[in-house]
């Protein structure tokens, strides 16, 4: 029998396929289900890119593609994917810039866009997901300053950006993010001083800022973080002990 016609379905609300090594590509069709609000295609053999025509999929409160072998661009219409609150695009082959229009999905929770091929910079508009607790782009091709804007996401627990070329000074609004308990800026091009600031971070328990080329003295205020359990700083131009 052949395949029944995606516009002749029954409404879909959620479609899963988990692990179950589906091959082919994201088609535009995708777009004709209005209703669906999960979308879940884990670890199978995806190719090709993400058809722009999922920013229809306006009722969308999580997209799982992660670990495919889906390459292009992110569209830009995922932007108009307003009520998402999870997004997992990690382990694929995505290239290209990352959309200025993702900073409009202000209800987002959670941002997974690790291990791919990402370049180019953090856009300034992440700083509008106040509610964002989980933000994982390492292992990618970034480069560029961490954007100020980081600062506004007083929600954020963990924080990774590893394996990039970014650089310029770490933003004193990070150490403005309380909550954090994880922050990996590891092997990037990050340069200045660590901010003493960072001492105010009174939950983070994992901090690693390792090979990079930042200077200067080790604030004596990470001697402050009582649940500090890793911190990582080899491999950069710093002076003096680490506090105890």
């Amino acid at each position: 029998m052949p395949p029944i016609p995606i516009q002749e379905q029954v409404p879909a609300i959620g479609l899963e396929f988990l692990v179950t090594y589906k091959e082919g590509s994201i088609t535009p069709e995708i777009g004709l289900l209005k209703n669906l609000n999960t979308l879940h295609l884990v670890a199978n053999q995806l190719n090709g890119s993400i058809s722009p025509e999922i920013g229809q999929l306006s009722s969308f409160t999580l997209l799982a593609l992660y670990t495919n072998n889906l390459n292009g661009h992110i569209p830009a219409s995922v932007g108009n994917m307003t009520k998402m609150l999870r997004l997992f695009l990690y382990d694929n082959q995505l290239c290209g810039s990352i959309p200025q229009q993702l900073g409009n999905l202000t209800s987002l929770v959670e941002l997974y866009m690790d291990s791919n091929s990402l370049s180019g910079p953090i856009p300034s508009t992440f700083g509008n997901l106040k509610y964002l607790t989980m933000l994982n782009m390492f292992q990618n091709k970034l480069s560029g300053p961490i954007p100020q804007q980081i600062g506004n996401l007083k929600s954020l627990n963990k924080l990774s950006l590893w394996g990039n070329y970014l650089s310029g000074p770490i933003p004193i609004t990070t150490c403005g993010l309380t909550n954090l308990t994880l922050l990996h800026l590891y092997e990037n091009k990050l340069s200045g001083p660590i901010p003493n600031e960072l001492g105010n971070l009174k939950f983070i328990s994992d901090m690693r800022l390792s090979e990079n080329q930042l200077s200067g003295p080790i604030p004596a205020s990470l001697g402050k973080l009582s649940e500090l359990q890793y911190l990582y700083l080899s491999d950069n131009q710093l002076s003096g002990q680490i506090p105890e």
